[in-house]
């Protein structure tokens, strides 16, 4: 059984290409193995995503609880140019990808918290503490949507950026061309983590409005 046992101070991210997607990875001395959340493996082409082999064991979070693994895989990875292979396993936590232990001692990493570096064989690598990351997110229209006159629907919304460490958040109308329209944006709270959330919508003109993808609904 492994632990990913991560510090909820504030936290190391380091930024990570893996393959065609760009992710923030928590460095985590405290966790023993690198774990990748699900939502980033699958985000990954198919064409370049490496397939998943059963294993992994339990793994025992912070928390204490229990989290089964989807699989492992081999990855290619690239920090600041530098390029790595390493493997991950894949499973449901809280931030986009830890590095954990594991990686830091085979690939003989450093971690220098006072200037907020990770060195790669004598290479210093910038990070950014959580506190210091972005916080305001724009939702955008995952597809082109026909909000009927009076009525009032639910739409999904993507979120532009990548939320770490978060699941609970506050969505709020976008000032935008929307609003002069007659479509209004319901606030809500809503859980973040998985990189879409229900928008409501209501159309308070007297004809139907036509909406298209990636326009920006809410912030």
């Amino acid at each position: 059984m492994n632990e990913v046992k991560h510090s909820q101070q504030d936290g190391l991210y380091v930024k990570v290409t893996i393959y065609d997607i760009g992710v923030n990875a928590l460095i985590d001395t405290g966790s023993s193995i690198t774990v990748l959340n699900p939502q980033k493996y699958y985000a990954i082409s198919d064409s370049l995503r490496p397939p998943l082999q059963s294993g992994g064991g339990q793994l025992r979070m912070a928390d204490g609880g229990l989290v089964t693994p989807v699989g492992i895989a081999e990855f290619r990875i690239e920090i600041n140019g530098k390029s790595l292979t390493h493997q991950f396993i894949i499973a449901d936590v809280e931030a986009p990808l830890v590095l954990g232990y594991d990686f830091l001692y085979r690939h003989n990493c450093q971690i220098n918290m006072r200037e907020g570096q990770l060195v790669i064989d004598g290479k210093c690598l910038p990070c950014q503490r959580e506190s210091q990351m972005q916080s305001v997110f724009k939702i955008t229209l995952s597809e082109d949507i026909i909000v009927p006159s009076n009525s009032e629907i639910l739409v999904t919304g993507l979120i532009e950026g990548e939320i770490v460490g978060c699941e609970e958040a506050v969505v709020e109308p976008y000032k935008s061309h929307l609003a002069h329209n007659g479509i209004l944006v319901a606030k809500a709270v809503v859980d973040p983590s998985y990189g879409c959330i229900p928008l409501r919508m209501v159309n308070l003109s007297r004809s139907s409005i036509k909406l298209y993808k990636h326009s920006c609904a809410a912030i």
